[in-house]
């Protein structure tokens, strides 16, 4: 896969996940376990699909899977966090479609079962930091708090007010959709840079 291709995948992802949650890190932790649980069993489900030579049903197998999946997990979060299922809503589907971008259309069986996983693992986990630190930024400069889950509700830590930080009007653009997206691209940019550094000092 070429970096291009790489990147778009990365950033398709990215914004699927953190355009459609509300930005708070609570729901960003949801979302996130969501998502990596669904690349797992979505890979198990597909080397299974392989080894039965049954590649015909993989797009109804799959697809029946992550719903079951979506559905399941959304029962749960409903026991464990109300007001949380609630305000997501149909979101909870596009972790699973970030997750079928990241297996299927990615789709590099290897020899077992556990490099098969780590290898999508690795994906998923990149792009949860990724995503993680954007909800983390959100939460923390847009709306100047600290929502945390907590059993059958939310715990929010209210930020003192910090000038030209968290807590004022100019910050809260990052609460929005627009500011959400300007988030995505500096932290990919500021990732980027980081990685060319370290690739710098290796070669060095």
């Amino acid at each position: 896969m070429t970096d291009y291709k790489k990147f778009l995948i990365y950033i398709g992802t990215t914004l699927a996940i953190v355009l459609s949650f509300p930005g708070r890190i609570a729901y960003g932790v949801f979302a996130l376990l969501h998502f990596n649980v669904s690349v797992v069993l979505l890979t198990l489900m597909l080397y299974a699909i392989n080894l039965l030579n049954v590649k015909f049903l993989r797009l109804g197998i799959c697809s029946l899977e992550l719903v079951a999946l979506t559905i399941l997990y959304k029962q749960l979060l409903v026991i464990f966090c109300p007001v949380a299922a609630l305000t997501i809503g149909f979101s909870f589907y596009l972790p699973a479609v970030s997750a079928v971008v990241i297996t299927v259309f990615n789709l590099r069986i290897k020899k077992s079962i556990k490099e098969s996983c780590l290898d999508k693992l690795k994906k998923s986990l990149s792009i949860s930091a990724f995503c993680f630190i954007i909800f983390v930024l959100r939460d923390t400069l847009g709306f100047g708090t600290i929502t945390l889950p907590k059993w059958q509700s939310l715990l929010v830590i209210k930020i003192p007010e910090i000038p030209f930080f968290a807590g004022n009007s100019f910050m809260s653009f990052f609460a929005t959709i627009p500011g959400c997206m300007v988030l995505t691209v500096l932290v990919f940019f500021a990732s980027l840079k980081i990685n060319g550094v370290f690739a710098g000092e290796k070669n060095a």
